[in-house]
């Protein structure tokens, strides 16, 4: 019987071992990994801070650059692109969405350096197309004038790819085409020969949308500065951790007042 009993014993406390072995490995795992995420989300909130750096110090100087700049911080490595969003394009498409309700402005009138409206340089043509995703609908009010010495005027059209909505607000029926490498509703916009636009006030209802613009025969002039920067932290010997953050700097906008249909300029 004690023969017996001890060998269930050694069987007993083997097992205890071989559990508490198991658990061992198991928390070793687990604190491990902790480890692991916790040096991840260190280095990575390094990363986002160095972009974060690179982005305050683009925004400084509205200079925009063909080729990235590369510094190092404390933090870590910054790579900073700085580009001219719509200049010299006949499309584009603004970074983000405008929220409904919130406007969106296309600029058609040049700026100078102090970022003050230049109506010495517009666009040259007299058309372009607005575009957005299909959900939304767009009121578009247009702001130009006659001419060199002329009025300033506005011109109105509102566009709404719902059926059902359209039979309540009455707004027009958009198309559907390419827009900067996307599948968007288009609204083909038109003004006055031999006016000088100045730019598309843009107001979004029933939902949040991409805005950009499509133009043919001509380019656009800057809608500001896009900044694009990617900060890096080496994470051991083989692995990076980057984080991109992109923000567009955009001019002066109008003040609001001026786009609510109550508004006369004259006449």
């Amino acid at each position: 019987m004690r023969r017996k009993t001890n060998g269930q014993a050694t069987i007993i406390i083997l097992t205890l071992m071989a559990m508490a072995v198991g658990m061992a490995l198991v928390i070793t795992r687990s604190v491990r990994t902790d480890i692991q995420i916790t040096k991840v989300q260190e280095e990575s909130a390094r990363a986002f801070s160095a972009a974060e750096a690179g982005i305050e110090s683009a925004l400084y100087s509205w200079e925009p650059s063909s080729d990235p700049h590369e510094y190092s911080l404390e933090t870590g490595e910054v790579s900073v692109l700085s580009t001219d969003l719509g200049k010299d394009k006949t499309e584009f498409v603004f970074p983000g969405t405008i929220k409904e309700g919130d406007f969106g402005i296309i600029w058609l009138v040049g700026h100078d350096e102090n970022g003050n409206i230049d109506q010495t340089q517009y666009h040259s043509g007299n058309f372009i197309r607005a575009c957005w995703e299909d959900n939304a609908a767009l009121e578009l009010i247009l702001f130009y004038r006659e001419s060199v010495a002329g009025d300033y005027k506005t011109e109105r059209w509102a566009y709404d790819p719902n059926d059902e909505r359209r039979g309540a607000n009455n707004f027009d029926k958009p198309k559907v085409s390419g827009c900067a490498g996307l599948d968007l509703r288009t609204a083909s916009l038109r003004w006055p020969d031999g006016s000088i636009p100045l730019f598309l006030a843009v107001k979004v209802f029933y939902g949040d949308t991409p805005l950009g613009g499509w133009t043919e025969g001509t380019v656009f002039l800057s809608q500001g500065k896009l900044v694009t920067s990617t900060g890096q932290v080496q994470s051991g010997a083989d692995q990076v951790v980057s984080r991109r953050l992109q923000v567009l700097q955009t001019w002066d906008l109008p003040p609001l007042i001026f786009i609510d249909p109550v508004f006369s300029g004259g006449g």
